[in-house]
């Protein structure tokens, strides 16, 4: 598989340390580390170009929900399966998954109890 791992530049470096250290050599060049900030510089991303995106514990600023689904919309294409981990700490985190069901069919497909944490599936 092709895989790109996306992060805000501050953290490429620490990215590109780790696909050296965990893929073998001739894995690495399918790894690609590239800056994302969501809402911004989209068009370096091809429109529904990828078939999972996978996110962990990143919804949690309530004044990046906008420019998060701004993202996951233009990754996506109707084939795309969206995973995102999360603790719902807050009631905004609700308002989140509120504001994700209005652009993507959203469903629960697991919760770990001893960790607090949910799995949603989008697509």
């Amino acid at each position: 598989a092709q895989v790109t791992i996306t992060d805000r530049e501050a953290a490429l470096a620490f990215l590109k340390s780790n696909v050296q250290a965990n893929l073998p050599r001739d894995l690495q060049p399918r790894a690609e580390v590239k800056e994302l900030t969501w809402g911004q510089n989209l068009a370096s991303f091809s429109t529904g170009e990828y078939d999972f995106i996978l996110g962990a514990d990143i919804v949690y600023l309530e004044e990046t929900f906008a420019d998060l689904l701004q993202t996951l919309d233009h990754l996506s294409a109707d084939h795309t399966v969206i995973l995102l981990s999360c603790r719902l700490r807050y009631e905004r985190d609700q308002n989140f998954l509120t504001m994700l069901k209005g652009i993507f069919s959203v469903r629960e497909v697991h919760y770990d109890p001893g960790n607090d944490i949910h799995i949603f599936k989008a697509q």
